[in-house]
This record gives structure tokens, C-alpha cells and sequence, in this order.
């Protein structure tokens, strides 16, 4: 698996506090591993961003993505809370 970073999520992560840079990390790391994980929450979005999907950082600390040919290229597109990424 290839995964890429946009602009935004590099800027969101780079705001965040350390505690969660490491919950994050955690994540990341899981998901390098089995995308599929249930403990990630995987998930597409709904309505015009179908395309994307979601999973779980922790309570309410989310990252955006969008996955090409079943996970062999990932583009990590923005990480945040929930009113931040979907308000």
C-alpha cells in the first residue's frame, strides 16, 4: 500500500497536540497493516462525498480519505473533528 498526504492533512496534523499526534500515528499504523481493521471504523461518507471515506481516531477525532484500487494507493485528505470536516 502507497499512502500519500495532501497539504491539508499535514497541516491539520501539525496543529494537533501531541497526545493525539500519537493517537493518530497509532492509527495510521493499524491501518498501514489491515485497512479493514473493525477497531478503525472504517467507512464511506454519504452524498457528495461518496468517494471518500472515514475512519476513527478516537471520540471525535476523525481522518478523510480516498482509497484507489482496493487499498494498493491511499491519498490521506484531512484530518479533524467531526464539525470541522464535515461542517
Amino acid at each position: 500500500m502507497k499512502i500519500l498526504y495532501t497539504k491539508d492533512f499535514i497541516k491539520s496534523y501539525k496543529k494537533l497536540n501531541n497526545y493525539d499526534k500519537k493517537s493518530v500515528d497509532k492509527i495510521l499504523k493499524i491501518f498501514s497493516k489491515n485497512p479493514k481493521n473493525n477497531k478503525l471504523r472504517n467507512h464511506p461518507l454519504q452524498g457528495y462525498k461518496e468517494k471518500i471515506r472515514s475512519i476513527d481516531v478516537k471520540f471525535d477525532l476523525r481522518i478523510l480519505f480516498y482509497q484507489k484500487n482496493n487499498y494498493l494507493k491511499v491519498i490521506m485528505l484531512d484530518i479533524g473533528t467531526h464539525s470541522q470536516l464535515y461542517g
